[in-house]
């Protein structure tokens, strides 16, 4: 296994980090799925620790995984976003072109958490259309992911986050534009969903929202609300956080059946 990093432009602070499979002379295998990971963090920091043992944990089950360290809040001139999301569509690009080098066959998967479960439910209502490719730089062949893993995500602006009115309009002049679940579409990509009923950061309509938007669309998808635990539990056990919870960490396997299926 090799530990790769890569910025993404001469002046960006956005990189890649992660963890690559080598070619494996025992089952001939070449080129593996990839997973990127974009974390948390309320866009003032990034979980870096969380992130290793995350791509680790996909990486031991035959993934190619990178977790997106983007911009975050006072790093850009005015607000945030859309930053963010660009850095998302340039890692994408990245990967696409190193899929040789780093053994991947094409197979994405993105997978958002908390605010990075906002980039990535944007992404998966705009990566299709000609205006966000266009400012990307990417061909709508090159943006397509293949499915789309949510955990504890935040989909709307003007709900119970941001906390307050100077931290809203640090992140975005735009709110209203920001609610992924009115960017669903009949082009987004399959999505599995898990968050937790106890949840005291954000409500349960950031969940709720978007998969009803995704079955009004007739997107695939699968959810899981576990019934207890805190936001923010990565993996839910000893690797990410000091409350894990045997049953929530189940999402991992779950969530590792449901790639392979869709």
């Amino acid at each position: 296994m090799q530990k790769v990093s890569l910025n993404l432009g001469a002046d960006s602070k956005a990189y890649l980090k992660g963890y690559c499979l080598e070619e494996n002379p025992t089952t001939a295998q070449v080129s593996y799925p990839t997973v990127l990971v974009v974390p948390g963090g309320g866009f003032q920091k990034i979980p870096y620790q969380e992130m290793d043992r995350i791509c680790l944990a996909f990486a031991n089950a035959g993934y190619q995984a990178f977790y997106l360290r983007y911009h975050l809040l006072g790093e850009i001139e005015g607000a945030l976003m859309p930053t963010p999301l660009l850095d998302l569509a340039e890692a994408i690009r990245t990967l696409r072109e190193k899929e040789k080098d780093w053994h991947m066959n094409g197979d994405l998967t993105l997978m958002g958490l908390s605010i990075g479960g906002s980039i990535v439910s944007l992404y998966n209502g705009c990566f299709m259309r000609e205006e966000f490719l266009e400012k990307a730089n990417l061909t709508k062949e090159q943006a397509m992911p293949n499915r789309i893993v949510l955990g504890y995500p935040v989909t709307s602006y003007d709900k119970d986050f941001p906390k307050t009115e100077e931290l809203q309009a640090q992140m975005t002049t735009t709110p209203a534009q920001l609610d992924s679940s009115k960017l669903v579409n009949k082009e987004s990509k399959p999505t599995f969903l898990w968050t937790t009923w106890e949840d005291q950061v954000l409500d349960l309509t950031h969940s709720l929202d978007y998969v009803k938007a995704l079955k009004e669309n007739d997107v695939p998808g699968e959810v899981h609300i576990f019934d207890h635990g805190p936001h923010g539990l990565g993996l839910a056990d000893a690797r990410t956080t000091l409350q894990g919870d045997d049953h929530v960490a189940h999402w991992f396997s779950l969530c590792l059946e449901w790639m392979r299926r869709n």
